[in-house]
């Protein structure tokens, strides 16, 4: 772990409820919204969405959805989440939520060419590759299997195939860690 002020759970957690004051964490068990969109998002990637319950955050408005591995998440995973959805706090409150809403749901298509969904996943996941990079270092970041379950995300059902473009995915990944931690490869 690299040494960084502010990297705690309690920081971030403190620093994301100044920032939102109504923010709070709510596990997705726990949501009959959530496991209606689970229902949902199965249905209509055609079964291959499985995870949704299980392995994806949500965020609605200022309410992040968690799933039951946020119970043994060690913290700084629980920070680097929060600060990535922390992220789509703020672009529905530049945008609007209903206006972010429905860019990021349906425009172009809510599936395969998610173009909005994709800019606005890219710009939180910089933010998880800036956070990765605080708290584990370099290395982390340049990591391939980092960078491979970072593309998956975008080519795969876990959010509808919003860009299933593998290597402009690759590229902006590669692009973007080069931003956050320079240029030189570890």
């Amino acid at each position: 772990m690299t040494d960084c002020p502010g990297c705690d759970l309690e920081t971030v957690m403190r620093e994301t409820k100044a920032e939102f004051p109504d923010f709070k964490v709510v596990y997705k068990s726990e949501s009959g919204l959530m496991r209606t969109v689970n229902a949902f998002l199965f249905a209509v990637s055609f079964g291959r969405m499985k995870t949704f319950m299980t392995g994806y955050a949500t965020t609605l408005g200022t309410t992040v959805y968690v799933t039951e591995g946020w119970r043994t998440k060690p913290d700084l995973a629980k920070c680097i989440l929060l600060r990535h959805e922390r992220v789509h706090m703020r672009q529905a409150r530049r945008l609007t939520r209903p206006v972010f809403s429905l860019l990021y749901l349906f425009v172009f298509l809510p599936a395969l060419l998610a173009y909005f969904r994709a800019r606005f996943e890219m710009e939180a996941y910089e933010e998880t590759i800036r956070a990765t990079f605080e708290y584990y270092g370099r290395q982390a970041v340049f990591a391939k299997e980092f960078r491979e379950r970072m593309a998956s995300q975008f080519t795969g059902p876990g959010y509808l195939f919003m860009w299933p473009f593998p290597k402009t995915v690759d590229k902006w990944i590669l692009d973007a860690v080069e931003r956050v931690a320079g240029k030189e490869t570890p």
